[in-house]
Formats: structure tokens, C-alpha cells, sequence
């Protein structure tokens, strides 16, 4: 299905410096319907409104009693305004298709693709979707073909451009994506934080065993020439001179105190001979009387 409603001077030749909300999707033929080109909704058309009421770009017209559904298919939604006039309406089914979004500040600019099987008059294959949200009520103006005009918004549009009010908001099926994506980069990133505090800990235990065995080594083959080698007269009279400076205790000998004394002993002189023990003698208690009777004459 070949339907053109973009010529190549709109798509090649639009004024510079680009507005920043105003752009032009292009789609291979064919690749609508295949699935290729179609996005995700953006969030403000991710819900369900029961109250829409739709009105042309100079508010002269009205027509109410419509319904929004953004929530049944992820990658399109359905409004029902069949009831309303021609000059309000792009499609004559209300199926679009989400093809490409841009966000600039509070307002997010989308193209939507009409899934009519032919279009002719008041409908256009693509439109362009400014949306904004203020609590639970959406506000949106459409634009016929692409997003054309930086003055758009989610308020105010060029004539033929409509507008949209949809309120009683019934449902919400935003997916954020976002935050699942942010979720897993900071896992790759604790984790690529945790192998290289790992690597950086494991380096070091190995370069301290390693130097640790070096020692060993080294130590090891010290103490072989060590003792492999023969001793110098150098070392000989170190070992002199350290064994001289090493003090020397007295001589211990039996039955003596061992005090260190100053004088010094004279191995010729004999030792004093011990004194005889007095020893008293004992008589028996008559002999005793007897004496001191004696000795009392």
C-alpha cells in the first residue's frame, strides 16, 4: 500500500535552524504493517479516558461523548469520535499507529500512522500528536501529516489542526523502561566495580606469596653457603672476641651459698677444723641427788 502524503520539497527543503519540535518521519513502504517501523506510545497516550471531548483549532466547534483507549494495544490506541463532523476527524476508523516520539519539556510531540485502509478529504495518512498532561486529564492537538509548526502544542495548533481534552481517566499502562534499564546498568556497574576490587586483592596475594618465596629462597641458599663455606680467620677472631665479652659465672661447689665474692680463694690455705661439740652427760635422778647433796657440804 503506497500512500504519499509528503512531498519531497516538505521533506528537503524545510527552513534552517530546525525547530526543535518539528520533524518528519519517513517510512519504507511496506514496513508499517510488517511491524518494522512501529514504536512504542509515548506515556501520555499509555491510558484509558471514558469523557473526550474534541473541538477545532478556533474552539467554534465541539463534539462530545467520545472515548480514548491507550491501554489495549502497546504500540497504537483507538479514539471513537465516528459521531463527530468531518472537519474534526483524520481517520475514519480512529486506529493509529505510534512511529516515532520527541519529548521538548513538558510537551511530547508524536507520529501516528492512520490505519485506514484508504485515505481521501479530512483524512491523512500521518499526523503529528502534541500531548501534555495536567493531573489525570490530557490534553493533545493534531496536526495533519508531520509536525510542521513550533508554535503547536498541547493547547494550541493551526487551523485545520483539532483539539483534544480527555478526561475520567479509568486506566494507566505506562511501562518505564527506563528505570528497569538504569536498574541494570547499576548492576553492571556494582559488578564491574566488584571484579576489579576482586582482581586488584587477588594481585597482591599472589605478589605477596611470591615475594614471600623469593625470601624463602634467597634465606635458603644463604644458609647452604653458609655452612659450605670455610671459616676465615676474621670471623674466627670475632668469635673470640664475642665469646670473651660473654661474663663468666663463679665456680660452684657443694655445700656453699652461691654468692659471688671479690676475694679471691686461696686453694693452699686448709680449712679450720670444726670444734668439738660439748656434749653433757646425763646421770640418773639418785646419782644427781647424791651430788648436789655433796656439793652442798
Amino acid at each position: 500500500m503506497t500512500q504519499t502524503n509528503i512531498s519531497m520539497s516538505d521533506a528537503c527543503n524545510r527552513a534552517t535552524p530546525y525547530a526543535a519540535n518539528t520533524f518528519i518521519t519517513l517510512v519504507k513502504d511496506g514496513e508499517i504493517y510488517t511491524g518494522s517501523a512501529q514504536a512504542s506510545c509515548p506515556s501520555d497516550l499509555r491510558a484509558v479516558y471514558s469523557t473526550v471531548v474534541i473541538k477545532n483549532s478556533d474552539d467554534t466547534t465541539t463534539c462530545s461523548g467520545n472515548s480514548y483507549d491507550g491501554c489495549s494495544q502497546k504500540l497504537s490506541f483507538k479514539s471513537t469520535y465516528q459521531a463527530c463532523a468531518t472537519s474534526l476527524v483524520f481517520s475514519g476508523s480512529g486506529d493509529f499507529y505510534c512511529l516515532h516520539s520527541e519529548t521538548i519539556g513538558d510537551v511530547t510531540y508524536t507520529i501516528v500512522w492512520n490505519n485506514d485502509t484508504t485515505v481521501s478529504g479530512t483524512t491523512y495518512r500521518s499526523t503529528c500528536l502534541a500531548t501534555q498532561t495536567s493531573g489525570s486529564v490530557l490534553y493533545a492537538t493534531e496536526y495533519p501529516e508531520f509536525c510542521r509548526y513550533s508554535n503547536q502544542t498541547g493547547s494550541s495548533v493551526m487551523s485545520p489542526g483539532i483539539k483534544y481534552t480527555m478526561s475520567s481517566q479509568s486506566q494507566t499502562c505506562v511501562i518505564n523502561k527506563t528505570g528497569g534499564q538504569s536498574g541494570f546498568y547499576y548492576f553492571l556497574i556494582v559488578l564491574g566495580i566488584l571484579l576489579v576490587a576482586g582482581a586488584v586483592f587477588l594481585g597482591v596475594v599472589l605478589y605477596m606469596k611470591y615475594k614471600n618465596k623469593i625470601r624463602m629462597m634467597e634465606l635458603d641458599v644463604y644458609t647452604k653457603e653458609s655452612k659450605s663455606r670455610p671459616t676465615t680467620s676474621k670471623e674466627e677472631d670475632q668469635s673470640k672476641k664475642t665469646s670473651d665479652l660473654t661474663p663468666k659465672l663463679p665456680p660452684i661447689f657443694p655445700n656453699k651459698p652461691l654468692i659471688q665474692s671479690n676475694e679471691t680463694e686461696n686453694p693452699e690455705t686448709p680449712e679450720p677444723e670444726p670444734k668439738p661439740a660439748n656434749v653433757e652427760r646425763i646421770y640418773p635422778e639418785d646419782e644427781g641427788q647424791a651430788t648436789a647433796e655433796n656439793h652442798c657440804h
